[in-house]
């Protein structure tokens, strides 16, 4: 026995779930699926997307209302977000992420809002992304993941710019990920990361 359920959802917020979910090999219906499966299991509902992720690194939480969010300038206002993660937006968060990791203007949340004012790529997307850099550079494991060009990207310049122990530390997160990311939700995320540690013989 199956019960249908509708969602009414604004036309951005799907632009935004497909662009993450999509890159995950998933649909938008087949994410919301494991969603509600992981709520009844879990016996709770992650209804905030910048509540502190296992093994990332977390922000201070407060009691206190969250404050309106400013309006972008009208110059950025026409860099809405299309729904879909371009290489400049990939690159926007390598330039934060590398301009601020390891000291203390490096602030998830904050960045994830001035690239999503600069680029119109979603702010949850930026965050997820800039979580992932700096798990990876600490050798940390991760349990969200993007689209595998962009991981790929990303560990290039992780090489080439922050040096050996960074990327060797960017790799051992990736093999500590592997076993979280072998499951339905991700797709054949996993298979292609451990594609790509044997293709770089790591």
């Amino acid at each position: 026995m199956s019960t249908t359920i509708a969602f009414d959802i604004d036309d951005e917020l799907a632009r935004d779930a497909q662009a993450v979910y999509g890159g995950m090999g998933l649909t938008t219906e087949l994410a919301i699926r494991f969603f509600l499966q992981r709520t009844v299991a879990e016996g709770r509902i992650p209804f905030d997307p910048f509540a502190p992720i296992q093994g990332a690194a977390t922000a201070p939480t407060s009691l206190e209302p969250a404050a309106a969010p400013q309006q972008p300038e009208p110059s950025k206002q026409a860099q809405r977000s299309t729904g879909k993660i371009t290489f400049e937006m990939v690159e926007c968060v390598w330039r934060a992420f590398s301009e601020t990791h390891g000291t203390p203007g490096f602030d998830a949340q904050r960045l994830a809002e001035e690239i999503s004012g600069d680029t119109g790529m979603s702010r949850g997307s930026a965050f997820i992304y800039l979580v992932i850099l700096d798990n990876l550079v600490a050798g940390k494991s991760n349990t969200r993941n993007m689209k595998m060009k962009d991981l790929e990207y990303y560990m290039g310049r992780i090489q080439e710019e922050l040096g050996e122990p960074s990327f060797g530390n960017a790799c051992e997160s990736l093999r500590q990920s592997v076993e979280y990311w072998d499951k339905p939700q991700f797709g054949k995320f996993a298979e292609n990361v451990q594609g790509y540690l044997k293709s770089i013989g790591r």
